[in-house]
């Protein structure tokens, strides 16, 4: 995935971060599935796009481009993410799960969660 791949997703586009030591792989995908769903189907998410970002993979490439570096640089700590049209971020902080993420998107949505611009 490229970062232009990610940027051109959506206006918003919720990230699962795989490979990156904060959550398994099983729980990772399972979640991305059911947010993929979601945003798929129902209207209020239909700018929004679900992607999965194999921190690993992504961050041992040499030759990343410095948007795909500083993204990873935010997303290391954080399971999942929403990038807002490709230039601000907020970041979950928790165990995620299906209910948690809710939660928290619930809060992103109400302008409760914090956005940091990705340089």
């Amino acid at each position: 995935m490229t970062i232009e791949t990610v940027v051109e997703s959506g206006s918003y586009v919720l990230i699962f971060v795989t490979n990156a030591g904060i959550a398994d792989r099983g729980t990772m995908h399972s979640l991305a599935r059911h947010f993929h769903e979601l945003t798929s189907t129902e209207r209020e998410y239909r700018q929004w796009t679900t992607v999965l970002l194999d921190y690993n993979s992504e961050n041992s490439s040499v030759a990343k481009p410095e948007r795909m570096s500083s993204l990873l640089r935010m997303v290391r700590t954080s399971p999942v993410c929403v990038l807002r049209k490709g230039a601000r971020l907020a970041l979950f902080d928790g165990r995620p799960s299906v209910g948690m993420v809710e939660e928290w998107l619930g809060s992103l949505k109400m302008g409760e969660v914090s956005w940091s611009p990705v340089e």
